[in-house]
């Protein structure tokens, strides 16, 4: 499947330019290339993928039948985004193996930064288990890891932090105790406002940190996108919508939400 975004080159970040590159490939044409992952991301097709095995091969589940996704562009906004529409198995699978394809060729462009991802319905599902499409998202988070530091920022509370690193580390998602980012205790339960400005000042702290964010992963729109479109500019995004996009405001940081429980 091919995608073919444009954008216009007077738009300039309004935050801190995140995910910096060398000149000379627009976003455009990196978009393009992730939004074709059977090509370039595929581990059994691509000369330049890991030497492991994909996850889903090595591991005794029961095989996914693969379905094909359907991609529509948002004409509400002024930058690329598209809601990817299919199962919510294949939509976690596109997302994964476009993310790998926009890291890699990211990391072949020298760009800085790191990788921010949540947890629930984007790491695991309701039942903490990788089944059911996670595990394309463990197979990003291993395959990604190897090129960007990433954070891990949730919105469980922090008085949690030893039990969410030690199932983090059972289902196989390893993370520095640094980089575990959770709500404080309390404002735990409250108004989501408090989610959404933990979210967002979580991603700036990143991004001073490693010079940079290139990608944030989450089911919510607070775990992806500028803090000040949640309520205007993508105020028509859902809970259960599988969107991709690159908003100039967040410099050149890839933004993909994964559908949320419904």
């Amino acid at each position: 499947m091919t995608l073919v975004v444009a954008v216009p080159p007077s738009k300039r970040p309004t935050s801190p330019r995140f995910g910096r590159v060398a000149a000379g490939t627009t976003k455009a044409s990196l978009l393009k290339r992730a939004a074709s992952p059977s090509k370039s991301a595929s581990p059994k097709e691509s000369p330049e993928a890991s030497p492991k095995e994909s996850l889903e091969s090595k591991v005794p589940r029961r095989r996914i039948e693969r379905q094909p996704v359907r991609l529509s562009a948002d004409g509400r906004v002024d930058f690329p985004a598209y809601f990817v529409h299919g199962r919510k198995v294949d939509q976690r699978r596109f997302v994964a193996q476009a993310a790998i394809t926009w890291l890699t060729v990211q990391k072949k462009r020298g760009a800085c930064g790191a990788i921010m991802v949540d947890i629930d319905d984007t790491l695991i599902d309701g039942h903490q288990c990788v089944q059911n499409g996670f595990q394309f998202m463990q197979e990003l988070y291993a395959t990604a890891g190897l090129d960007y530091p990433i954070h891990v920022v949730t919105a469980r509370p922090d008085s949690d932090h030893a039990s969410a690193m030690r199932m983090l580390s059972q289902r196989g998602f390893c993370i520095p105790t640094d980089r575990l980012h959770m709500l404080p205790a309390h404002l735990w339960g409250k108004e989501t406002s408090h989610v959404e400005r933990f979210k967002w000042q979580t991603y700036l702290t990143i991004g001073r940190m490693h010079q940079g964010v290139v990608a944030r992963f989450g089911d919510m729109l607070w775990d992806v996108a500028h803090v000040d479109t949640l309520h205007t500019t993508l105020k028509h995004v859902h809970d259960r919508d599988c969107y991709v996009f690159l908003d100039p405001a967040l410099g050149d940081t890839l933004s993909c939400k994964l559908p949320g429980a419904e």
